[in-house]
């Protein structure tokens, strides 16, 4: 696996339904005021599914079994040679453990 490597996202699945949060209204970060998916950027030698474990659960505070990770796909850095990053899709059932009740 390549060292370098940017972002991750995870659609995660529930019920039909596609988990999002909105974005904080700050215009330091980037996208602010958007409704987003969870992810993020890579902390120390994760691997993409760590880090988009880590994220869902500071976001969300699922905790994501790598089994329910149903697809992953690697793309091309968004600008030449930038790294590359990772889309996933996930599914979460109420016998996954949140933190919160999802509304």
């Amino acid at each position: 696996m390549t060292k370098t490597l940017a972002g991750r996202k995870i659609a995660l699945l529930y019920g039909g339904q596609v988990l999002v949060y909105l974005r904080d209204d700050n215009p330091a970060i980037p996208w602010p005021g958007c409704w987003d998916l969870p992810g993020g950027g890579r902390e120390g030698d994760e691997t993409p599914v760590q880090c988009v474990q880590r994220e869902t659960e500071e976001e969300f505070g699922i905790l994501l079994p790598a089994r329910q990770i149903v697809w992953q796909q690697r793309y091309a850095g968004i600008k030449p040679g930038s790294p590359p990053t990772w889309f996933m899709v996930g599914e979460i059932t109420l016998a996954t453990d949140c933190g919160d009740p999802l509304r």
